[in-house]
């Protein structure tokens, strides 16, 4: 709870550039306890932006948080946040960039420059599939993404290079050029003395066949919409059924790496096996042929011998062939 000190402001001023320290003591309302709500949520968002310029970017984004609680729209906190985003980036603060961009995307989840910088700060940190995660938000998320970011995100290769953008829905064009055009020419044709009514006749067939026109322009449109829709969603498909084929083959190859060194393993101890008990037979005919000196006794291995006895080699053999390599 804030202490509830007067506002030093003149009553109806603008909000006073404070201090982030006078910030905190302030009472937050440019109005008095009983002000306007939007009053409130502007004079906190100012105060953010008092922060930022300050270079105070967490207090920055707590007074903003604030200010979208107070009532601010989300998308112009999520455009502020964009600001301390890249302020983070430039410094190098990665984690801190990640979290604020996060909350900005959270606030606006077609705001493309939130989802690209938080790629960034993804990238920056060395999390190469996060950073790939976020560049598929902007592909799917927000389609008015420009073309210079999607270059970008293909030259890091966190963008499949066949990817194709969504293009914008747009179904009415923007009439106002044409309908004051069209005013201005019935204007001057009534000035020039021709009949209103004619006049009127001659605008409400033009309006006629004009919105006739604009139907179909509108249905070619969202035909055109709908496929480009069609091909992006079998573009999602596509990549994600390469993303499990790749961790198929990856895990396939891991498992037959896993299987030649099992075999590698069991080939070498065979191999030690047979030399110990040639060892051993050597080692018996020598103590014959000496008539029974004193010598290794059979099945024991000779001095300074590094290979277990054959019992116990036998058993280290059953324990590797049932044990996980």
């Amino acid at each position: 709870r804030l202490p509830s000190t007067a506002c030093p402001c003149p009553s109806g001023s603008p909000a006073p550039r404070l201090t982030p320290s006078e910030i905190t003591r302030h009472p937050m309302t440019h109005t008095g306890a009983s002000g306007d709500r939007a009053q409130r949520y502007r004079y906190v968002r100012d105060a953010g932006i008092t922060a930022f310029e300050d270079g105070e970017w967490e207090e920055a984004i707590a007074r903003l948080e604030e200010a979208v609680r107070f009532g601010c729209r989300p998308a112009i906190a999520a455009r502020l946040l964009c600001k301390v985003v890249s302020s983070w980036l430039h410094l190098g603060g990665w984690q801190q960039a990640q979290a604020a961009g996060v909350r900005a995307y959270r606030y606006d989840k077609q705001n493309w420059e939130a989802a690209f910088l938080t790629c960034r700060a993804y990238e920056g940190d060395g999390d190469r599939k996060s950073a790939s995660a976020w560049a598929k938000k902007i592909a799917f998320a927000t389609p008015e993404a420009p073309a210079e970011a999607v270059q970008e995100l293909k030259a890091r290769q966190l963008l499949p290079h066949d990817y194709r953008p969504r293009p914008a829905l747009s179904f009415m064009e923007p009439m106002d050029s044409a309908v004051e055009a069209w005013t201005a020419a019935c204007q001057a044709a009534v000035t020039a003395g021709i009949n209103t009514k004619v006049v009127m006749d001659v605008a409400m067939a033009v309006q006629q066949v004009d919105i006739a026109v604009s139907a179909s322009q509108e249905e070619e449109r969202r035909q055109a919409f709908e496929e480009a829709d069609r091909a992006r969603t079998e573009d999602k498909e596509r990549w994600e059924q390469a993303e499990e084929d790749q961790l198929r083959a990856a895990e396939a190859k891991e498992a037959a790496e896993v299987a030649i060194a099992y075999e590698t393993a069991a080939a070498d101890w065979r191999h030690l096996q047979q030399q110990q008990e040639r060892e051993d037979g050597e080692a018996a005919e020598r103590g014959k042929a000496l008539g029974g000196a004193a010598g290794p006794s059979p099945g024991a291995p000779p001095p300074n011998s590094l290979i277990a006895p054959k019992g116990d080699l036998e058993l280290r053999v059953e324990d590797i062939e049932g044990a996980d390599v």
